[in-house]
């Protein structure tokens, strides 16, 4: 198996227990955070190798629900922010369900790794490099 699947088998089920029973009422806790925060700390081991391969099956589905979780952990008791709140709360179980599938984001939907987006831009300035490229787009 190799580095990235090994990674997302170990976390998933573990954040599917964190989902479940989650439903518009419930009260995300700060064992939620700290779930979160080991997921990412776990990932940073990660190889730059299996941080660039393609995304494995169901792969966008297990970001998508663990930032969610995190985001849903974040949002203050606030009254404001109740509305988005119960949004949130009623998304997570729809992930739970999506992520025990492994299926994909439905349409509309995306999702990268942490760092993703500086990976492409590291690519991109080393393409604009190569091209002798400004960052306008200009050549040099």
């Amino acid at each position: 198996m190799d580095e990235l699947r090994s990674f997302l088998e170990r976390h998933r089920r573990p954040l599917m227990k964190q989902l479940k029973g989650v439903t518009a009422d419930t009260r995300i806790g700060p064992d939620a955070i700290a779930f979160v925060d080991q997921v990412l700390t776990d990932w940073e081991s990660v190889g730059e190798e299996s941080r660039r391969c393609d995304y494995r099956p169901g792969e966008k589905v297990f970001w998508s629900a663990l930032y969610q979780l995190e985001e849903l952990a974040d949002i203050p008791d606030a009254t404001f922010a109740m509305p988005y709140r119960r949004m949130m709360q009623e998304r997570l179980p729809r992930m739970r369900k999506l992520l025990s599938k492994r299926a994909q984001l439905p349409a509309g939907f995306d999702c990268c790794r942490p760092g993703a987006m500086d990976l492409e831009m590291e690519e991109l300035r080393a393409e604009m490099d190569a091209m002798d490229l400004d960052s306008d787009g200009e050549s040099v």
